[in-house]
């Protein structure tokens, strides 16, 4: 029988309120402790999608709180307003 990692899915978007965002990085630490990889998914909306600093700061505030329990990679989506963390244990 094959073991298959298992892997969360998170959704976020870009005006997420900090209370909000605290609680799901402890969601995200609790599931990296049990050793189940996330996907971060962190979506723009309507006129966001032009101001990319938005966009880059957010994902820089999101890997600073991360990268102290988990290693991040970033993946480019193709799609505009959308981007892609992928987060693992260390």
């Amino acid at each position: 029988m094959i073991k298959r990692k298992k892997q969360k899915l998170v959704i976020v978007n870009t005006r997420i309120f900090s209370n909000d965002l605290n609680n799901t990085i402890k969601k995200i630490k609790k599931w990296i402790k049990k050793g189940i990889n996330v996907k971060i998914i962190i979506k723009q909306r309507g006129r966001e999608i032009e101001k990319k600093d938005i966009l880059e700061n957010f994902v820089i505030k999101v890997k600073e709180l991360i990268k102290v329990f988990a290693k991040v990679e970033r993946k480019q989506s193709k799609t505009p307003g959308l981007n892609l963390l992928l987060v693992s244990c260390l």
